[in-house]
């Protein structure tokens, strides 16, 4: 009788010891859940939600980083104007962005320079005499 009291605890404790060796991959895949999955999700459905809102005259970045408007839009597909009398067509999915210029951005300074002393080459122009 006293190795049956003994064998039986011991059964008690093992199960409880692989609950305890389980909880951790529990926490760990919950966190992982709360950091890494969840804001994907959400950063897709906002995604999606920009994908199927974009319309005619919209300036846009696509994932290839070229910038243009866009001049027509169909089911799957956007035609994208990119420069005088030229037009790719490329997929909806690969627009990423609204564009819009960065201020303080090389260009914008170069035009400031411009505007202010009305050379393109701004406070280091030459000036002639």
């Amino acid at each position: 009788m006293f190795f049956s009291k003994a064998y039986a605890e011991g059964a008690a404790r093992q199960g409880t010891d692989v609950l305890m060796s389980v909880l951790p991959f529990l926490l760990i895949f919950v966190v992982m859940y709360f950091l890494m999955i969840r804001p994907q999700q959400k950063k897709t459905t906002l995604h999606q939600k920009f994908i199927s809102g974009l319309k005619k005259g919209d300036r846009v970045v696509t994932n290839a980083g070229i910038v243009g408007t866009i001049s027509k839009v169909k089911e799957t597909e956007v035609n994208l104007d990119i420069a005088d009398n030229t037009t790719i067509t490329i997929l909806k999915n690969s627009v990423a962005a609204d564009y819009a210029p960065i201020a303080g951005a090389p260009a914008e300074k170069a035009k400031e320079a411009q505007a202010s002393t009305g050379s393109k080459w701004g406070k280091h122009a030459k000036r002639k005499k």
